[in-house]
């Protein structure tokens, strides 16, 4: 798997695949969110020689940024490296979390959308120092805030230039204390109102469903 990436294809011939999702939905009353994958190490298994239909330009280009490397070679299972798949990206770099914003504001200024998603779950790693065993620093933790900030910057620009609001949905494991561990200090983006809606949970749960609505509701 990962080797025929179909997207190129579907541009080549003048096929937007979230144009055609977010015109279905207009014509028939619905609201689209774009989901995006704040990491992902699907490209992972890309071999020196042979790299995967779904590695990016962006890591070939900046293979420091990355929580291992290809050169090196993944471990025996062929994905992962340390806690983290290798391929994951590392936002200690500010060129990490500048591409982000990028995504984000060409998402939302090009497309019909209501809403973001920011899907930590595919996959939950942020920083190399967790990725080796360690916990996040104050610093990273608040780099992550502040890309959040940013990001709710952007969409309230473009939401006000096109008259209606674009909301914020975040998918994240359901509990606080584990997200501080590994960068994301989601209280603190709740308080300030970073985040709309919260998913929590995905692969693993670690609190009863009534702990995270209490957290949540305790923010709005």
């Amino acid at each position: 798997w990962g080797q025929y990436n179909a997207a190129s294809n579907f541009f080549a011939i003048g096929t937007d695949s979230l144009r055609m999702a977010t015109e279905f939905c207009a014509t028939n009353g619905l609201e689209c969110f774009v989901s995006i994958r704040v990491n992902d190490q699907h490209d992972g298994r890309s071999r020196p020689g042979s790299l995967s239909a779904l590695y990016p330009q962006f890591k070939i280009d900046h293979p420091e940024c990355l929580m291992g490397n290809l050169e090196k070679g993944p471990a025996s299972d062929g994905l992962y490296d340390g806690y983290a798949g290798w391929s994951c990206v590392n936002f200690e770099h500010e060129i990490v979390r500048k591409r982000m914003k990028e995504f984000v504001r060409e998402l939302v200024t090009n497309y019909d959308i209501d809403g973001v998603e920011y899907d930590f779950n595919r996959h939950f790693m942020l920083f190399r120092s967790v990725a080796v065993g360690g916990v996040a620093t104050a610093d990273e933790v608040g780099k992550m805030t502040q890309l959040m900030r940013d990001l709710r910057s952007i969409t309230e620009e473009v939401g006000k230039k096109k008259n209606r609001p674009i909301v914020i949905a975040m998918r994240m494991p359901d509990s606080a204390d584990y997200d501080l561990v590994a960068g994301a200090d989601i209280e603190t983006w709740f308080k300030e109102k970073l985040v709309d809606i919260w998913i929590g949970g995905g692969y693993f749960l670690l609190n009863q469903p009534d702990v995270s609505v209490a957290l949540a509701h305790r923010y709005g």
